[in-house]
């Protein structure tokens, strides 16, 4: 083919792409951690400050908002622009993102047209035979949250660092850290080793001292960006703006917030930290099993899958060195080793982010891995491609993109819309985020109040999706109330005295 015919197929690819994206985000449901996110931007911009409220209580800045304000910002801005707070603008945020990626991707890392189609081929194969990715209620790949974009600022930030663009590529890095910032457990030693392989260890290596102290006052005064969006976000801008009972009410939901992550990022390693004794190596042990059982459904409930996965990503690790792609495949095993080893969830959202960096690594590594390592490199890419397709289900894509969850939530949230807010209860956590957005409500907790209280006053009970995961205590709560609407999973009782 000429190199026309194989430029005007990357375009065709990338519209291609473009546009199915836009189409599933018109079919896919709410995302609850998403809608939580913005609600605090809802707040905002009918002009009621930056606070996230429940059950009668605000919380400025709130530190729960995992994902930074690079993906959200702009879906603020643009609701602004339009009068109107919309839920899809933060999904053509997340097209954009996209757009911007393969862009950046075609003219700057990928040179010849053949590379391109090649690099392009293989992300459709991954994404469309990735069952993962396409959820009832969350879908991965477009869902408002923070791995996509700080996937992509990773990569963009190693990039730009490989090719001594420093401040381009701590700032990119940064911006990572701001939008996802448990990416930091990966981002950090593979960035320590891109440095200290690249730009230390050849001079010293060369005993030429000043020039190595020069890079290193160099790379330090840099590296400072990295800590600046986040920095901005969490510390200045709250600082600036609160007064001294919101200052005080957000450092402790900071501190509370700490503690809960903490527990959690590291609640497997924990186990073992806590019982020092056999006993502790048995739980340690068999919590390992529980994260290499989950990981294997991720693969069709195949360990050979698994395996040759893992064995994939030691080869590529191995077969990239040279190429700015090395320091991706590192993240990606080190989120891997923190998924198996260390965290004590289990989520595929916590996975994703390890897979979608492997899967970018290997698209711009590509060319390289073939050049370099011709037979090693078609294996591993037919092995992948075999395992890949294995796991493909047009069962799942069909249940995603069908639209009855978001047709659902769009009729419970009618249903709810002349009631008043303050007689609409909520089980705990389970908040019903998306309801909350949409109907521009903030719901009561139900855990916290008297059944036979609620029942005098006339007060519903709602539940959505989520409440699926208690159904048992769900419908122990709920036994005694009138169910008059039913949307689905999305659920609306009278409340009556027990």
């Amino acid at each position: 083919m000429s190199n026309k015919t194989l430029n005007i197929a990357s375009i065709l690819f990338i519209a291609g792409f473009v546009g199915f994206l836009i189409f599933a985000s018109t079919r896919v449901s709410l995302n609850f951690d998403s809608s939580y996110n913005l609600l605090s931007y809802q707040s905002l911009f009918y002009g009621k400050g930056f606070y996230y409220e429940f059950d009668g209580k605000k919380i400025p800045f709130d530190p729960i908002i995992s994902t930074g304000p690079e993906l959200y910002l702009p879906t603020f801005l643009i609701w602004k622009i339009l009068g109107k707070a919309d839920y899809a603008i933060s999904h053509y945020v997340v097209i954009t993102c996209y757009l911007i990626f393969f862009l950046f991707l075609m003219c700057f890392v990928l040179k010849k047209p053949g590379d391109r189609v090649l690099a392009l081929l293989f992300f459709l194969v991954w994404f469309f035979t990735n069952k993962n990715i396409f959820g009832i209620a969350y879908n991965q790949y477009i869902d408002p949250l923070g791995e996509v974009p700080a996937a992509f600022f990773i990569f963009a930030g190693f990039y730009f660092i490989y090719i001594n663009k420093f401040f381009f590529g701590f700032f990119l890095l940064g911006l990572a850290l701001d939008t996802k910032p448990n990416v930091i457990i990966a981002v950090i030693p593979a960035l320590g080793l891109l440095v200290f392989q690249k730009f230390i260890l050849p001079e010293w290596k060369r005993k030429n001292y000043k020039l190595l102290a020069f890079i290193c006052i160099k790379l330090t005064l840099m590296s400072s960006l990295m800590i600046l969006p986040h920095l901005i976000y969490t510390k200045i801008v709250p600082y600036s703006v609160l007064d001294r009972q919101e200052w005080e009410m957000f450092k402790n939901a900071n501190t509370e917030r700490s503690r809960f992550v903490v527990s959690r990022a590291f609640g497997a390693i924990k186990v073992l930290y806590k019982n020092p004794d056999m006993n502790g190596v048995r739980s340690y042990l068999e919590e390992i099993n529980r994260h290499l059982s989950k990981s294997s459904s991720f693969f069709n409930n195949s360990y050979i899958s698994l395996g040759i996965f893992g064995v994939s990503l030691a080869l590529l690790i191995v077969l990239s060195r040279g190429h700015f792609s090395f320091y991706l495949f590192i993240c990606s095993a080190i989120f891997i080793f923190w998924w198996f080893f260390v965290t004590a969830d289990t989520w595929y959202r916590y996975f994703f982010i390890a897979e979608f960096m492997f899967i970018l690594g290997i698209i711009a590594a590509l060319p390289f891995i073939i050049i370099h390592h011709k037979r090693s490199g078609f294996i591993l890419l037919a092995a992948l491609g075999i395992i890949f397709c294995a796991r493909f289900s047009l069962d799942n894509m069909k249940k995603s993109l069908n639209g009855e969850q978001r047709k659902d939530l769009l009729l419970m949230k009618d249903r709810i819309e002349k009631i008043d807010e303050k007689k609409i209860y909520v089980y705990g956590w389970l908040q019903c985020p998306q309801l909350m957005f949409l109907s521009n409500k903030r719901f009561q907790d139900i855990t916290s109040k008297s059944i036979k209280t609620l029942g005098k006053e006339g007060a519903f009970f709602l539940t959505s999706y989520e409440n699926a995961i208690i159904d048992n205590d769900m419908q122990q709560l709920t036994r005694n109330f009138d169910l008059i609407g039913a949307y689905g999973y999305n659920k609306l009782y009278r409340i009556k005295e027990s």
